[in-house]
């Protein structure tokens, strides 16, 4: 598991973006790099190697039996597998993507193009997500724990909301939200939702304290993300808010380890 407190200048000390075999030696410990491999043509283990011919990390897989020789490159089966960029070129990306920096600021400290740093970055967001959602509402008991969630949808009438929070929303769960009309009859479904409303014609609170600032004010937050992009692709805009979500629901000292923590768990890289 990555160590909870990761930055740049503990990512030098260990190494990890000088020298390469630091750096593989790092993301092995971490699952993102197998340490070792299965001959894909006969089946027998294969065996490290120094290899010219493995110009980005001077290392590659080869078969021992003698009838086989086959080769294969240390990423096989890794989240690496496709890309060419050195291996310290892609922690360095990781790490500062984690960060929320402008992407010139990862272009830069990674030594790459635009165009490699968009793909790069679009997906890590793939990779690091969950689900889509777009902010609706208010759990009140939930805030705390730094948890939200946002649903996208393409209207928002009766029918399309209360399948939404009928989805997410535990039975017996606490509501606050504005008057919408679309929320009235909230607590006459049988999951026994407690709704509690705020009319802002006459208050922003109510006398037993009911409001919605909490989750107005996480919404301006999300939008800021965009203002700070000077916008995105339509088509994009479901993955950035997922992104926001993402880091919202964790502490910054966590966002490189659970990253590399989401990537070893992904089935689509277990080696």
């Amino acid at each position: 598991m990555a160590g909870s407190q990761i930055n740049v200048r503990k990512l030098a000390e260990l190494g990890v973006l000088q020298d390469v075999g630091k750096c593989i030696v790092y993301l092995r410990a971490h699952g993102l790099l197998s340490r070792q491999q299965t001959c894909p043509k006969c089946g027998s283990v294969m065996e490290e190697k120094v290899w010219a011919s493995a110009k980005v990390d001077g290392l590659a897989w080869r078969c021992p039996a003698r009838a086989c020789r086959k080769i294969v490159s240390i990423r096989k089966g890794s989240f690496f597998e496709k890309s060419h960029l050195d291996l310290r070129q892609l922690v360095t990306l990781m790490y500062f993507w984690t960060l929320d920096v402008c992407q010139d600021v990862i272009m830069a400290e990674a030594s790459i193009s635009k165009t490699v740093c968009v793909d790069w970055c679009n997906f890590l967001r793939e990779v690091s997500l969950f689900s889509r959602y777009k902010l609706l509402f208010y759990l009140a008991n939930k805030l705390l724990y730094r948890e939200c969630f946002l649903e996208l949808v393409p209207r928002r009438d009766r029918a399309t909301l209360e399948t939404v929070i009928v989805r997410h929303v535990a039975p017996g769960t606490t509501i606050w939200s504005d008057e919408w009309a679309a929320y009235n009859h909230l607590s006459s479904l049988p999951h026994q939702y407690q709704h509690q409303t705020v009319n802002h014609s006459h208050r922003f609170v109510t006398p037993a304290g009911v409001h919605t600032n909490d989750i107005e004010s996480l919404w301006c937050d999300c939008k800021r993300k965009f203002k700070r992009m000077n916008g995105a692709y339509r088509d994009f805009i479901p993955s950035y808010i997922d992104e926001w979500m993402w880091r919202r629901m964790r502490d910054k000292s966590q966002y490189f380890p659970d990253l590399i923590n989401a990537i070893a768990s992904n089935p689509l890289y277990q080696i």
